[in-house]
């Protein structure tokens, strides 16, 4: 009688085998995306220079508008700045004078799609480079829809820029994310409310005094007041009324009375 024949049972491959190491070898190993290379792929009009300034936190707000693409960026012509008002620093205890810069801004970002363009430009840079993930990309995005919702709340985008250029200049150079999240109430009554009053206040004109001379551009439809702070009256030219133009007027016209033959 024949014994019968067991099969005979093979140990695992060691550590050391060359096909287990050879496998592991080739497994593909993540190495995230390289800075340099991503801008010169997807930025290629973002400078160098411009590139240090933001990863240094000192990037000129009047720059904001390099970070657009060239072809998509909106004519601008020499635009000076003006006094608009007084910033009180509580915890300061400093009082100073804000200078209007809006009107050279608005002509870098006439829309919020403009802005939308450089700002997420450089959200985007902010995240590539943030070597601590401490997540600026994901801050920058919260901020930027915190605009958009005051411009659905039909808030002014003259206003809604005023703060996000302040707001920029005050908390690029912060190590902080949070500061993009959350709201700055004295910046929001430095700017936002202040603009609000300024372009939408039917009882700005009052408070002027009627001594002024009406202003010809309120009250035609088709160009419109754009001085932030018109030295004219806003009233009607048609019944010298306060709070609405001339081509919104109600009032009847008054027509020349035609005599009996």
């Amino acid at each position: 009688m024949s014994a019968a024949v067991l099969p005979v049972m093979q140990s695992p491959p060691s550590l050391a085998d060359p096909v287990t190491s050879i496998s592991v070898a080739s497994a593909p190993i993540p190495t995230g995306t390289n800075p340099s290379q991503f801008i010169h792929n997807h930025l290629p009009w973002v400078d160098t220079t411009t590139l240090t300034h933001i990863t240094s936190g000192i990037l000129d707000p009047a720059h904001l508008i390099k970070l657009i693409p060239t072809d998509d960026r909106p004519p601008v012509k020499n635009a000076t700045s003006s006094t608009s008002g007084i910033l009180l620093d509580i915890e300061l205890s400093k009082v100073s004078l804000v200078a209007d810069e809006n009107p050279a801004f608005e002509k870098h970002f006439p829309t919020f799609q403009h802005f939308l363009t450089a700002i997420t430009v450089y959200g985007a840079i902010r995240d590539i480079y943030d070597r601590d993930n401490v997540r600026f990309g994901t801050a920058v995005l919260m901020y930027t829809r915190q605009l958009a919702t005051w411009l659905r709340q039909g808030l002014s985008w003259r206003a809604v820029l005023s703060y996000a250029i302040a707001h920029f200049r005050k908390y690029q150079s912060s190590t902080d994310p949070n500061v993009w999240i959350h709201i700055d109430p004295q910046l929001m009554s430095t700017t936002i409310v202040t603009r609000q009053a300024v372009f939408h206040s039917p009882t700005t004109a009052t408070a002027q005094g009627r001594n002024k001379p009406i202003c010809r551009n309120y009250n035609d439809a088709a160009k419109g007041c754009t001085f932030p702070f018109c030295r004219r009256l806003h009233a009607c030219s048609k019944c010298n009324a306060e709070g609405h133009p001339a081509y919104q007027c109600k009032a009847p016209s008054s027509k020349p009375t035609q005599s009996n033959p």
